[in-house]
């Protein structure tokens, strides 16, 4: 192999190091935003539950706190549509 060629799949393996560092902190990123959301919202169910806060917001808050810790917004999105379609 020439020292043209080492010096390409060197460069290539660099870039490709730095996309996954650059994918891998974008990961970091939204977890980290999704467990402050979270936290978040456990507050607010805890406060909710002492007071008056009825049982279908608590519902949906503590969907909304695991949809963010498993990073799955569409479990969210379903089950919201499915109590709105319930009309309770």
């Amino acid at each position: 192999m020439s020292e043209t060629n080492n010096a390409a799949i060197e460069a290539a393996a660099a870039d490709n190091k730095g996309e996954v560092r650059e994918d891998r902190l974008e990961v970091y990123v939204r977890y980290q935003k999704n467990a402050v959301a979270s936290a978040q919202l456990r507050r607010e169910i805890l406060v909710g539950a002492k007071g008056d806060a009825d049982y279908k917001t608590l519902f949906l808050q503590a969907v909304k706190a695991l949809s963010l810790v498993t990073d799955n917004e569409l479990f969210y999105n379903q089950i919201a549509a499915a109590v709105e379609q319930r009309g309770d």
